[in-house]
């Protein structure tokens, strides 16, 4: 079956993404670019900055997201579009705040054709709640999980979970790396730890909501979001 490029609707692409449809990447990117770079303004101006050639990351990135970033089932649009907007500009922050150091690391996604795709909205344990959602799944799924929330924290969260939970290496390697102590390194993982563990299982729980609204409001609180103002904004319809 051939689609003319922007007739189908943002749930048609929806499904036609959750299908592998090669073609449904570029066709839902093209289709919200202009609202996700007026977020991605707003919020990471310091980041991205304001030249083209800056704000043309803004859609290589978000491309690779789409294209190989952890697979995910949404039903609801607006869910969608502000779950890819935070993966995104967690990406970003990243790229900027460790360019140095990350030469050393891979920043590409760990790309699986046949990765699960998450149901973001049933959950992995459905009618559970987030304290009882870390049931034990196929370790593809579990590990499936484990990168979408490494996708939602805090940067600085996710690289000490990347780097010690993920690649074992030791707190002497992380602290190198870092610049501090292999203790100091010890210490900061221990305190990222269960603040990742406790979205992988919210995200289980179904959850997706309320996490994105604590990111905001954190975001919001902490002065790190928008330039302007924080969280979300634009009443820009999603169709």
């Amino acid at each position: 079956m051939t689609h003319s490029p922007g007739s189908d609707s943002t749930q048609v692409l929806l499904n036609r993404m959750q299908a592998r449809d090669p073609e449904s990447y570029g066709e839902i990117l093209e289709r919200h670019l202009p609202w996700i770079r007026e977020q991605v303004r707003r919020r990471r101006r310091r980041y991205v900055g304001n030249t083209v050639e800056s704000m043309d990351i803004v859609q290589d990135v978000a491309l690779r997201v789409l294209r190989y970033g952890p697979k995910w089932s949404v039903r609801n649009p607006e869910s969608w579009r502000r779950l890819l907007l935070r993966i995104l500009c967690n990406r970003l922050k990243s790229l900027a705040i460790y360019e140095r150091r990350r030469r050393a690391l891979s920043l590409d996604f760990a790309h699986d054709d046949d990765a699960p795709v998450l149901d973001l909205e049933a959950g992995a344990a459905q009618g559970a709640d987030a304290a009882t959602a870390s049931v034990k799944l196929d370790d593809r799924v579990e590990k499936a999980w484990m990168r979408l929330a490494l996708e939602l924290v805090d940067p600085k969260i996710a690289e000490l979970i990347e780097l010690r939970a993920l690649r074992r290496m030791p707190y002497a390697e992380i602290g190198k790396l870092l610049g501090i102590s292999a203790d100091a390194a010890r210490q900061r993982f221990d305190d990222a730890l269960p603040k990742f563990i406790s979205v992988v299982n919210r995200l289980k729980a179904g959850q997706l909501q309320r996490i994105l609204d604590e990111l905001d409001r954190l975001e919001r609180e902490e002065g790190g979001g928008d330039d302007e103002a924080g969280g979300v904004v634009g009443t820009d319809p999603v169709s």
